[in-house]
């Protein structure tokens, strides 16, 4: 054999052996990572009664709407509240579903979304949902009236692209899909914002999503598994119920990352925003967030004011870091995350879109 091809032959087998056990390394590390469900041992009824003691001291269930229960006005704001949530001719091609799609738990799933005329936002979309319960809006807080934050993303240059109320009242009042509730709702007073914004108010108020957390908290210590109590028993061991507590497990404070407030140290995240202090320009709030939410959480990522980490689990492991200083285990986190998900609800049929036809037929209906 001439030598060329002896010394390729060597480089070859040496490369083969290589790359199989780089291979067979990184099988081995993946698999270290990976979720393993340890044999479910049974969980006595004494320390699932404890569990749901402890629980019911730090977090309050939520119960649905019965729609039977609403009055005409009230189902009228709602159904014209969901045409104005849908409607992309109100931002000019952009819709407020456009970032918030019902049909994805309120949220577009991207890092930051895409707003009007080509440009992108600087922060992560928030769900839509249970923003009635929150003690404020926003990243950052800046507007604590559901009815009045509306007009934020309608007039914001990159968003929807409206010029003013006179702009967005002109088309509302002409266009022909919001006659009915005009004649129902307004009468022959003349349009006002608070219309628009109590119509929209109204919908965003029914878009809840109870879930087997709640009949949980409500009495049935058996709807939680044997890893979903394990996560919860870590949830407040490890003190992240100093936040996330409360209806939401969370959405009622702001705070920082971190102690230190450097998130970026965390999450890589390659841009600077001063959080609060933006709006507020008080040096206490620089780098303060709100505390997000967790219900529905394994269906709104990425996480973050910046979509920075793309799974829940890299999450956890990085608010225990951030937060506590805590290296948790693999299976603490999957413990966790199995916790989170029992946290994921049931979209109502009646938030969703409705199609022309069936539209029609709700707004006729008494």
């Amino acid at each position: 054999m001439p030598n060329t091809c002896k010394k390729f032959a060597t480089f070859s087998g040496v490369s083969f052996r290589v790359w199989t056990w780089l291979f067979l390394c990184t099988g081995v590390w993946i698999v270290g990572q990976r979720c393993h469900a340890p044999v479910e041992v049974s969980i006595s009824d004494a320390d699932r009664y404890r569990l749901w003691e402890e629980a019911r001291m730090w977090f309050q269930p939520l119960v649905p709407y019965d729609t039977a229960e609403w009055t005409p006005e009230e189902r009228y704001y709602f159904l014209w509240g969901q045409r104005i949530f849908y409607d992309s001719s109100l931002g000019r091609g952009f819709a407020c579903a456009s970032c918030h799609p019902v049909e994805q738990y309120g949220t577009d799933r991207l890092a930051t979304s895409k707003g009007g005329g080509h440009s992108i936002a600087h922060r992560n979309a928030p769900s839509v949902f249970h923003t009635a319960y929150q003690s404020g809006l926003f990243w950052d807080m800046r507007s604590q009236r559901l009815d009045e934050q509306f007009k934020e993303p309608l007039f914001s240059p990159h968003e929807m692209r409206r010029k003013d109320s006179t702009d967005i009242l002109d088309y509302v009042h002409r266009a022909p899909q919001y006659a009915f509730f005009r004649k129902v709702l307004v009468g022959e007073g003349a349009l006002q914002m608070k219309h628009i914004g109590r119509a929209l108010a109204t919908y965003q108020k029914y878009l809840i999503t109870p879930s087997r957390w709640d009949s949980f908290l409500l009495g049935d210590v058996e709807a939680l598994n044997v890893s979903e109590l394990r996560g919860l028993e870590a949830f407040l061991r490890l003190g992240c119920v100093r936040c996330h507590d409360g209806i939401l497990l969370g959405g009622q404070r702001a705070t920082r990352f971190s102690p230190d407030g450097r998130y970026w140290h965390y999450t890589g995240s390659p841009s600077y925003d001063a959080g609060m202090y933006q709006w507020t320009g008080k040096p206490e709030d620089k780098l303060v967030f709100k505390v997000p939410q967790l219900r529905n959480v394994a269906e709104t990522y990425p996480y973050f004011h910046d979509g920075s980490v793309p799974t829940l689990r890299e999450a956890i492991r990085m608010m225990a870091q951030a937060q506590g200083h805590m290296s948790i285990d693999t299976q603490t986190i999957c413990d966790i995350e199995a916790f989170l998900n029992a946290l994921t609800g049931t979209i109502p049929l009646y938030a969703i879109k409705p199609s022309q036809h069936a539209a029609q037929r709700q707004v006729r209906a008494p």
